[in-house]
């Protein structure tokens, strides 16, 4: 879901020691009984917020809108629409981009910020789940290309059944409750230790 936290959940996971593979697509295909992932290549943008709640980030926001940004409340911050570019290997150190790796798990954030509830990860099958697979399909845009080469006059349709035989194949985690990044984060690097 758009503006859901998906950046900021995954930066906060690589402060942890996880790869970065894309900040906008990721194609998947099932081969030999596993999901392969292959990233698009472009770096995530971040709003403030997500930036002065990550260590590892804290220089991509000046020093002077540091201290703008201070006066604002936690509402506030979360609605701004202030994008910053993050230089993976800036932020993060060297050989820290993985532009294709097996899949271990799949989550979607299906969390809010106002909720009281605690964040939860529930195993799910996405197939089933019609509301979250729609949440996770995008257009291939200009990385898809029919079967005889000819570029499509219009965008192609999002086919859910063009999903099913790989995600099928996948672990699949719905993230609800309250948008919780550090309650996340922890709950998911246990999860896949156990994997």
């Amino acid at each position: 879901f758009s503006g859901g936290g998906k950046s900021t959940l995954s930066l906060h996971l690589m402060s942890k020691g996880a790869k970065y593979t894309s900040g906008d697509r990721v194609l998947i295909k099932a081969h030999d009984g596993k999901v392969r992932m292959c990233g698009v290549p472009k770096l995530p943008r971040i709003n403030p917020g997500t930036a002065l709640n990550n260590t590892d980030l804290a220089k991509i926001v000046p020093e002077t809108r540091k201290a703008e940004l201070a006066k604002l409340s936690r509402d506030e911050l979360w609605k701004l629409e202030e994008k910053y570019d993050v230089f993976i290997d800036e932020c993060f150190g060297d050989d820290r981009f993985a532009m294709s790796a097996d899949v271990d798990a799949l989550f979607v954030l299906n969390w809010h910020r106002n909720s009281t509830d605690p964040t939860e990860l529930h195993q799910v099958n996405l197939i089933e789940r019609e509301d979250l697979l729609a949440a996770v399909m995008k257009s291939p845009g200009p990385f898809w290309m029919p079967v005889d080469g000819q570029a499509p006059a219009k965008k192609p349709a999002v086919d859910p059944e063009w999903y099913y035989p790989h995600v099928k194949q996948m672990r699949v985690y719905e993230v609800t409750g309250k948008a919780d990044f550090d309650a996340a984060t922890a709950k998911i690097e246990a999860l896949l230790q156990e994997l």
